[in-house]
């Protein structure tokens, strides 16, 4: 499935779609392959706020494990955290969500963010 649609193009044009997609992460994109095998004919529309990773000067790190922590608070991440944390002194953890076609696949390499924590926690 290659169509794209530029509604900025003509604001004044609206199309019908049988099913509106938001997000193109890996689950929003699954979802959208998946009817598209089940029957062609339906006309889908995928949604995603962020941009096409492999088309930005970041493309280079999506590829490389090495390369990945640098995606960290990029354009190509939401960059979002949680409030602060009462067990953890008042910190606030970093908490990874892309912001490109792929979803966090293309910030995490499919890496897992591990916190370890020192001493006792009351």
């Amino acid at each position: 499935m290659q169509a794209q649609v530029d509604l900025a193009a003509d604001a004044t044009s609206f199309e019908s779609f049988d099913f509106i997609i938001v997000g193109a992460g890996i689950g929003g994109t699954v979802v959208a392959s998946r009817l598209y095998e089940r029957d062609p004919s339906l006309s889908i529309l995928l949604i995603e706020a962020g941009l096409d990773a492999s088309k930005t000067s970041l493309a280079e790190a999506t590829a490389s494990i090495l390369l990945a922590p640098t995606l960290r608070g990029s354009e190509l991440d939401w960059n979002y955290e949680t409030v602060p944390q009462k067990h953890l002194n008042g910190s606030k953890v970093y908490i990874g969500a892309g912001k490109a076609i792929g979803g966090g696949s293309v910030i995490n390499y499919g890496e897992h963010i591990v916190l370890r924590i020192s001493g006792t926690i009351s």
